[in-house]
């Protein structure tokens, strides 16, 4: 379950950077957009939600208590926040991307 955890934990990490370094036809980055910001800070907030639940298993496993509802949560909770994580993904190059194309030397992928 703490894999979990930490796999959003990066994924957001990496759309945030991808976010900063990704420069929109306005001459602004992505992350100058105040609704990719929301949907960025909306993502942290439900990965901050994941990582309290693993603390509460692995505590509980610590304690040596048996599994509890936490995995079971998490893994509602994990699947629906690895579908927005994907929509954020699509949305930070943009419309222009799909008129500019997006190839394997673009900084947008990298």
């Amino acid at each position: 379950m703490a894999g979990l955890h930490f796999r959003v934990r990066t994924k957001v990490a990496e759309l945030i950077a991808l976010a900063q370094a990704t420069e929109r036809s306005t001459g602004f980055t992505a992350a100058d957009y105040p609704l990719i910001r929301q949907e960025l800070a909306r993502a942290h907030t439900q990965a901050g939600c994941l990582r309290l639940l693993a603390v509460r298993a692995i505590t509980n496993a610590a304690n040596g208590l048996s599994p509890g509802a936490e995995s079971s949560i998490a893994k509602l909770v994990w699947s629906p926040i690895e579908q927005e994580l994907a929509s954020i993904a699509a949305s930070i190059p943009g419309l222009g991307a799909a008129v500019r194309g997006l190839g394997p030397n673009s900084t947008a992928v990298r």
